[in-house]
């Protein structure tokens, strides 16, 4: 993008963006495009995921930019459209406040968002995080079953072959202790099991899984 300024400017590389993002059909011979004049993104566009995960950078960069006015200790984190923000010693007056600003935020760019206070443990995509003391540890919606592709399935050997693998792998992960793993591996296990894979997860510390790459 720098060289696309250099050469035309800023202005006309913001209108060069802006046309490559319009979405036009062609048929019968003629040509329909949308009216709107907003930043478009096409379901199934090829570079759809880049552009969400640019817009998220541009966002956390607005977010970040207000907090670090108001509040010293404060982390931001954002997967996709699910985000997090911890705030140290906030005060209610204080939360409301940034709330309000988020909103703000949101809407000079044309979003929404919904926000919702919590406590000092979160349930964050699939991990249940602790504030008070560190912990964190896998985490399912309630009711939610647990499918894995069956092990008679046609796909590639290798493919099955990693799946028991990778899950354990990721319960590890998000397990800040082996007890933490040991509660959640059960019902992964039997999911295995019922797509007739063999074994039993086992907790894989961060320590473990250095060596082996060192082994390497």
């Amino acid at each position: 993008s720098s060289g696309i300024n250099a050469e035309y400017g800023e202005q006309e590389s913001i209108k060069i963006i802006k046309t490559c993002r319009k979405s036009i059909v062609f048929s019968e011979g003629k040509i329909w495009r949308k009216k709107d004049k907003d930043f478009d993104v096409t379901m199934g566009a090829e570079d759809g995921a880049e552009i969400a995960e640019i817009t998220g950078i541009y966002i956390l960069h607005l977010i970040n930019e207000y907090l670090n006015t108001i509040q010293d200790r404060c982390d931001v984190g954002l997967y996709r459209d699910d985000g997090l923000i911890y705030l140290e010693n906030a005060n209610g007056p204080l939360v409301n406040k940034i709330i309000k600003e988020l909103h703000k935020i949101f809407k000079r760019q044309k979003l929404s968002i919904t926000i919702e206070q919590v406590g000092k443990t979160i349930n964050f995509l699939d991990t249940t995080l602790s504030t008070e003391d560190g912990s964190y540890r896998p985490y399912r919606k309630p009711n939610s079953k647990i499918c894995y592709v069956s092990n008679a399935s046609n796909h590639p050997p290798s493919i099955l072959k990693n799946i028991p693998s990778s899950i354990e792998t990721r319960l590890s992960n998000i397990s800040s202790s082996e007890s933490e793993f040991n509660e959640a591996r059960q019902d992964y296990n039997e999911a295995l099991k019922r797509a007739g894979y063999e074994g039993n997860l086992e907790f894989k510390p961060e320590d473990e899984k250095k060596k082996k790459k060192k082994k390497k």
